[in-house]
């Protein structure tokens, strides 16, 4: 657990506690542990990724970190039904992609699938209507 504070799987106030007494601890990397912590969170507590992400907004010193940041909001944006900010988070992403070529992320596919996952709820959609 202590090798792994920033990867919880499960989020509650003792778990929250921990982490942001070794967040707090933890230096010039805060940011970096802040984004790892997100993208555990972002499927099954997107508000909570979403706070994190937004603190590591807050406390970070560039940008190197914003391409990954927009892709795990656009993700979590997803998972709480705001199709539309997701695929404009997304955008975003590839944006900084363009900028800090370095930094490789999975953006370029999460555009698909976020594409192909809202074609199939429209189909399923108009399927119904009809």
């Amino acid at each position: 657990m202590d090798d792994d504070w920033y990867r919880n799987k499960k989020w509650n106030n003792r778990i929250e506690c921990v982490f942001k007494g070794k967040l707090e601890k933890s230096g010039s990397a805060k940011v970096q542990y802040l984004k790892i912590q997100a993208s555990y969170l972002v499927a099954k507590k997107p508000e909570v990724a979403l706070r994190l992400i937004e603190y590591a907004r807050a406390i970070k010193e560039d940008d190197f970190w914003e391409q990954e940041l927009c892709l795990y909001e656009s993700k979590c944006l997803y998972n709480l039904k705001e199709n539309v900010k997701a695929l404009e988070k997304v955008y975003e992403s590839i944006e900084w992609r363009r900028k800090k070529s370095n930094v490789q992320t999975d953006n370029i596919y999460w555009l698909a699938e976020l594409v192909l996952r809202q074609k199939k709820n429209l189909s399923i959609k108009s399927a119904l209507v009809s």
